[in-house]
């Protein structure tokens, strides 16, 4: 039996009862007192072992004789192995594959599945089983045999062997829960719920929904993970949308059980979620569900106002072979009513307000009848209707945390007719509250009429059971999201190459202006967009958002006609106000599509918190007192860790409704301590929040911020040789290189522009590093969007941000790339690093990853600054290499993984370009990512301004080319100001290279797309040129001089400052082209001769 790994199902496994004491003993001492000579009964012996089955059982059947008193040669009969018919090898088959063969023996039958799941099989000494036994209770599902199936796994459960059975895989790879999602439970649900039967054989879809149960619950993790031969899971037959669509609670139940309970094994095999169409089980669902909505749509149901929906089977097309009850309730889910086509909105939409304008149909209204109210489950909280309205009931004061608002109001009773509460509300315009958990649907106009549906009872259970669907696809989309890493999340939710961004942490800007997170949520959605659920969003302390001065300013206002006095920190309405500046973060991120955030953690300061209107406004979309512009949409928290001090619970009870887990923190304060442990209290939070799991009450952390800090030297002296990470400053050199290369740039401008949209391929670049910061990218007006990932190697609540850089390291290789060619897709994969002063170690494990990624993302050219030294290997004492793949290290598994991950790139023709070291002590030949692939990647030296080779670069021999890398300065971005910074080293060089690979191979494919007879040309140099011994040929191409150094390349031979010129002087597109054309035909004159 496998060893079971699950914590829930150790739990499960100690339900479990054991055999009884008596009849285990009893069993045993018959087995031991068998010897192969015993010949009590030669005429039992004698025959065949399923007529010896059939002789004991008969024995038992007509009452000769009891369980008990079975003589031991007979007992033994039972437990001997069929040889003859692989198909029923065992008498658990024979039980399994015919309902009568048990018959005669109810009460001994439990005794005897006992016995011989208890015992091993007799057979022969010489024998050897060829292949695995056929899973017995697959057999028995499909004879339809499900009365000996309950007693099968009942017994099978008592003698913990449950287990191994459910393991057990058919030549198909199936388990027996593949089976049953995959066969049994889709023949039943298609013969029909309400089949009438008097056979006691037949289950029902609901029995067999409760057999998966019991299935999924005492499996181990290593079932539930299995995959078949087509490489699926039970997780991917059970997400299948037709199967979904038929499902009940009690299924979506289970789906959740296999959820939970395969977690950890797909935490260690994540490789294993995926099948051989590369689909995780949510891809698959996404996939069954547009083809069984493309083969809905190719039976185009009659829609009639007298009766149900039904096929045109006259029209030839094919019919879906279901009962008439359950193709009408698929069918409704895809009927044209409008009505009925609002409800197709994924529950994730379900906690947004309707939109203003839109009316509700007849549907929806039945549709919130049949439901609870969840949007007002606080009986204390008063709803703003704009106006009071009297109510003759009992009336009872109104008590809350803002009692010095709200003393003097009445709060009349609920109303026993309505089942709901009238109270006054306090407003300062007529507008009411938009309730948090109404569905946003998009419906018709209020003046458009609706269609009238007569069939309402067939309409609302197929709606009813959409919503099922609807819901089990979006329950696993949102456990990827909370439960996965930030690249596994993507890859099961939108596959492989996704550039959607699951989370938004703006830590890289604390201490800054809000503005510049503003612009990050800016420039991300336009780097692949945001997920409409969020893992987290992480805010640290803005300057602007914590102006003590100005917030003492703005927030003063006279008290409103109906409040004693204001509340504190509400800012009057239009004001600019660092309220209002934290509003506008919030409010776009809800236009960028976020609807939910699974984790949210604002960092606060004591001194100037964020004001409690602001925070209701930013989450909620309007504050409690609805003094501040509102939003429509609201965004849905789940964890709540806002660090403001002793922030009242009803902030977060109007602001978050459906939060589950809250931390608090607590100043020191002991009446705020004393109110948030109030029994009365806490009952009333527990009912207005509905969800609430947990409260954590934590202390106030107060951070020293520059305001608190006094400066030890009062006129401190400038530092000349001080300066930003990765270099230094000073007044620029005149750097040639730099200077025709930036010319070129400009030149290819104005092609771009008198181009405009005109399609060509472009051209993409992985830049593999520490990441890079955005505000500090130069973008040239636009023209880089950049987009990326990380692969981190830690295991926390907090990912590693691409668009946020360690040491600064990968923002200035991605300037130095779009400095030679601003016209790529700059995909940056951020890898783990550690730093040790100077010295900067890469993860070998996080870098093999990051490279898998840049080739499944067709990355034309990886750019790699950086070098990975390689463990010595252990010499023994005799001298020679101790070879122990056995006991290898975690480093060296990792190195070879890196190794393997380079070797793909090279068999996909990526051209990937590396650094040499700039230690001329070490011997940087033999480290990765360069011994990988010798002959296919590009090692990168450095040059100084002048093109001499830099001295300290080390093995000169096995460089492929020198490149700038000494005093290099760029152009300074007018957005960021200081000095003009000057770079160093090799990792500058391998960034120009590879930006100089990238505009070759841009200009090539550039030409390709011209409608001129030289097209055909360049596109065959395109494609050549995705070759490392092609853009040899290129490289060595710029030069017009034999004599000159053949490893560094004087650009200023075919990127002349007149050619740069001339392009731009010209205003023709094609006299700009064919200036082009003849510069590129100069860099691949050599593949006119050699082709």
């Amino acid at each position: 039996m496998p060893p079971y790994s699950s914590a829930m199902h150790n739990n499960e496994r100690e339900e479990l009862e054991d055999i009884s004491e008596d009849d285990a003993s009893t069993d045993t001492e018959y087995i031991s007192n068998l010897t192969p000579g015993d010949n009590s009964e030669t005429r039992l012996e004698d025959k065949k072992v399923t007529e010896q089955w059939k002789t004991v059982l008969g024995h038992l059947k007509t009452g000769d004789n009891r369980w008990e008193h079975l003589e031991h040669n007979m007992k033994h009969a039972l437990l001997k192995r069929n040889l003859s018919a692989q198909w029923m090898p065992t008498l658990l088959h024979y039980f399994a594959q015919e309902p009568d063969h048990k018959s005669g023996l109810e009460k001994d039958l439990e005794k005897i599945v006992k016995f011989v799941l208890q015992h091993e099989q007799h057979v022969p000494n010489n024998y050897r089983q060829k292949s695995p036994d056929p899973p017995v209770l697959k057999q028995a599902m499909e004879a339809s045999n499900y009365g000996f199936l309950a007693t099968l796994m009942d017994c099978a459960k008592e003698v913990k062997k449950l287990s191994t059975l459910i393991s057990a895989t058919d030549d198909s790879g199936m388990n027996s829960i593949h089976y049953t999602l995959k066969m049994q439970l889709p023949a039943a649900w298609e013969a029909g719920e309400a089949k009438e039967t008097n056979s006691t054989e037949y289950w029902r879809p609901k029995d067999i929904v409760k057999t998966l149960h019991k299935l999924v619950m005492n499996a181990p993790e290593e079932a539930l993970v299995a995959r078949d031969n087509d490489q699926n899971t039970p997780l991917h037959y059970a997400l299948d949308y037709s199967l979904c669509l038929s499902a009940n609670e009690n299924y979506f139940t289970v789906v959740r059980n296999m959820v939970k309970l395969s977690e950890n094994q797909f935490k260690r095999q994540p490789m294993s979620q995926f099948n051989k169409k590369g689909d995780s089980p949510y891809l698959h669902y996404l996939m069954s569900r547009s083809e069984f909505e493309k083969n809905i749509k190719t039976t185009p149901p009659a829609i009639s106002d007298t009766g149900p929906l039904e096929n045109n089977s006259k029209q030839g097309v094919q019919e879906i072979q279901v009962d008439k009850k359950h193709k009408d309730k698929m069918l409704n889910n895809f009927s044209s009513d409008p009505s009925k086509q609002a409800n197709e909105k994924s529950s994730k939409m379900k906690d947004l307000p309707l939109k203003p304008g839109l009316a509700e149909t007849d549907l929806e209204r039945q549709k919130k009848a049949r439901e609870p109210r969840l949007h007002d489950s606080n009986p204390d909280r008063p709803v703003n209707t704009g106006q009071y309205q009297r109510d003759n009931s009992r009336s009872r004061p109104y008590t809350s945390v803002h009692k010095d608002v709200l003393s003097q109001v009445e709060v009349p009773e609920a109303d026993a007719r309505r089942g709901s509460i009238v109270r006054p509300g306090i407003s300062r315009r007529g507008t009411a509250i938009n309730p948090p958990n109404i569905v946003a649907v998009e419906t018709q106009p209020s003046c458009a009429k609706p269609q009238v549906v007569k069939n309402a009872n067939v309409s609302q259970e197929g709606t009813k059971a959409r919503d099922i669907a609807t819901e089990i696809g979006e329950y696993l989309r949102i456990h990827y999201i909370r439960k996965k890493c930030d690249v596994e999340a993507k890859e099961l939710i939108y596959g492989k190459a996704s550039d959607k961004n699951l989370y938004f942490d703006a830590t890289g800007y604390g201490g800054k202006p809000i503005s510049g997170a503003i612009e990050l949520i800016k420039a991300l959605s336009d780097a692949g967009g945001f997920d409409d659920t969020l893992s987290y969003v992480s805010l640290p302390y803005f300057t602007d958002c914590h102006d003590k001065d100005q917030a003492r300013k703005d927030t003063r206002r006279a008290p409103g006609a109906n409040e004693s006095r204001p509340r504190t920190g509400i800012a009057k309405e239009g004001s600019s106000t660092s309220c209002d500046k934290l509003v506008e973060l919030f409010d776009t991120l809800v236009s960028a599509g976020v609807r939910r955030i699974i984790r949210l953690e604002v960092e606060e300061r004591a001194d100037c918190p964020h004001e409690d209107a602001a925070i209701e406004r930013s989450i909620r979309g309007n504050d409690y007192f609805s003094l501040l512009k509102s939003r429509p949409e609201s965004i849905v928290v789940e964890y709540w860790d806002w660090k403001k001090p002793d922030l009242g619970l009803d902030v977060i009870s109007h602001a978050a409704p459906k939060v589950e887990h809250v931390n608090l923190y607590w100043s020191g304060n002991p009446v705020v301590l004393n109110g948030w442990s109030c029994s009365e209290e806490v009952k009333r939070h527990c009912r207005t929040l509905s969800e609430l799991k947990g409260i954590k009450v934590k202390a106030f952390t107060f951070l020293k911020t520059e305001r608190h800090k006094r400066p030890i030297i009062s006129n401190p002296e400038p530092d000349d040789d001080a300066g930003a990470a990765g270099g230094t400053r000073g007044r620029p050199l005149e750097h040639q290189w730099i200077n025709r290369m930036g010319e070129f740039r400009t030149a290819l401008r104005s092609i771009h522009d008198i181009m405009g949209n005109a399609p060509y391929q472009q051209t993409r670049i992985a830049l593999i590093d520490d990441g890079i910061d955005l505000s500090s990218l130069q973008t040239y007006n636009g023209i880089v969007k950049p987009r990326g990932m990380s692969y981190p190697l830690r295991d926390g609540p907090k990912e590693l941000p691409w668009h946020q850089s360690t040491n600064k390291h990968g923002t200035l290789m991605a300037n130095m790339i779009v400095h030679i060619n601003p016209y790529v897709v700059l995909d940056v994969i951020r890898i783990e690093e550690t730093t040790d002063g100077d010295n900067r170690s890469i993860y070998a494990r996080s870098a093999a990853e990051a490279i898998e990624a840049a080739v499944h993302r067709k990355a034309d050219i990886i750019s790699m600054s950086w070098t990975i030294r390689k463990p010595e290997k252990k010499v023994s004492k005799e001298g020679s290499e101790s070879i122990q793949t056995e006991r290898r290290t975690a480093d060296e598994i990792d190195i070879e993984t890196l190794e393997k991950a380079i070797q793909k790139a090279k068999e996909e023709g990526t051209l990937m370009f590396c650094s040499a070291s700039d230690n001329i002590v070490f011997r940087g030949v033999d480290n990765l990512p360069f011994s990988a692939a010798k002959d296919s990647i590009f090692r990168i030296g450095s040059a100084t301004s002048l093109g001499q080779r830099d001295s300290a670069t080390e093995d000169k021999k096995t460089i492929s080319y020198f490149f700038p890398g000494n005093q290099v300065a760029l152009p300074k971005d007018p957005r960021l100001g200081g000095e003009v910074e000057l770079h160093d080293g090799s990792s500058v060089a391998t960034a120009l290279a590879a930006g100089l690979a990238s505009l070759i191979l841009h200009c090539t494919r550039l030409l390709a797309a011209r409608n001129r007879p030289s097209a055909k040309t360049f596109t065959d140099w395109a494609e050549k040129l995705r070759r490392p011994e092609y853009m040899k040929r290129a490289f060595n191409g710029i030069h017009k001089d034999s004599s000159d150094d053949e490893k560094f390349l004087p650009v200023w031979d075919r990127f002349s400052e007149d050619c740069s010129a001339k392009i731009r002087r010209v205003t023709s597109k094609d006299a700009k082209l064919d200036i082009l054309e003849q510069v590129m035909d100069g860099i691949c004159r050599d593949f006119r001769n050699r082709s």
